[in-house]
């Protein structure tokens, strides 16, 4: 018998992607990096490491340490969400009221 449930928090609880998304595409612009929105759909479910290395081999004018971006990315995604205000993903806040009132135990599990 299931008794607990364990979140995700990025995509599963918090509509998250579209702030990691956009930090990282003004990052990119700002190095003089124009990418489509959906060449950042290879990164996901990746480290910030790989994906900042993976990045900087593929775009020379990224000559920072990988721990700057990533630095930026957190600074800049933490900027975004205080500004437009983090959401939770639909149906979620509902699941997780009934699976709470039927005496399941819950968890969030993330990298972060």
């Amino acid at each position: 018998m299931i008794t607990a449930v364990i979140f995700d928090m990025d995509g599963v609880i918090a509509d998250s992607e579209y702030f990691n998304v956009k930090a990282k595409h003004l990052i990119l612009k700002q190095a003089g990096i124009e990418v489509d929105w959906h060449y950042h759909d290879k990164f996901l479910g990746t480290t910030h490491e790989y994906m900042w290395t993976e990045m900087k081999k593929e775009f020379e004018s990224l000559d920072k340490e990988v721990s700057y971006y990533i630095d930026q990315w957190v600074k800049t995604r933490k900027e975004l969400i205080n500004q437009e205000g983090l959401k939770p993903m639909p149906g979620v806040v509902d699941l997780i009221r009934i699976l709470k009132e039927k005496g399941f135990h819950l968890a969030v599990a993330s990298s972060y």
